[in-house]
């Protein structure tokens, strides 16, 4: 291959090869799709009815919950920002601001999986909770941006998706509270 100036760039290797290579890299699902933890309602921990009782203490923890990450994220910074500065600075030390970021969405996750779900909101919070678990995934893909950039490009790719997603699920859960809370008369 030669620039415009006529010189060889390619230092004898052969680009179709390495194009062939890159194009098998990038077609394989395996390498460039996160493993993303996907839950069923088995691992909730679905209270049988949904009482008066019940919603209420379901409503206290999911608003408990959202400030406490609300709180990190105004500790931790952006996530969007950090890994834009991340990768327009080349600067591996930015990308790690994202740790405490990964790390609250772990407990945000793990709060989810324990909390007592009405029977009712069953699926409404199975789709939060997987929302919140491929946001996870994205960004502990995205963390790995200057060990396996490929892999971290396909998160980026999907992060915001993702995040949309999760942000639905969240107002879905908004509304079934408002709802609930009409009719027990607060």
């Amino acid at each position: 291959q030669q620039t415009q100036s006529g010189v060889d760039t390619t230092n004898g290797i052969d680009t179709g090869v390495s194009d062939q290579i890159a194009s098998d890299v990038l077609s394989s699902g395996s390498y460039t799709t996160n493993q993303v933890v996907i839950y069923t309602a088995k691992n909730l921990n679905i209270q049988p009815n949904s009482d008066k009782t019940t919603v209420t203490n379901y409503i206290n923890i999911m608003f408990q919950n959202s400030q406490q990450m609300a709180e990190r994220d105004k500790q931790n910074g952006n996530e969007i920002d950090i890994i834009n500065n991340a990768i327009l600075n080349q600067d591996q030390k930015e990308i790690t601001k994202l740790d405490p970021i990964i790390a609250s969405y772990q407990t945000l996750l793990s709060n989810m999986l324990k909390v007592p779900v009405p029977a009712e909101v069953t699926t409404l919070h199975l789709e939060f909770v997987n929302s919140v678990s491929n946001v996870l995934s994205d960004l502990q893909a995205i963390r790995g941006t200057f060990i396996d950039p490929v892999k971290s490009l396909a998160a980026i790719n999907t992060y915001k998706q993702n995040y949309i997603d999760m942000s639905l699920a969240i107002q879905k859960l908004q509304t079934y509270a408002q709802m609930k809370l009409k009719s027990f008369g607060k």
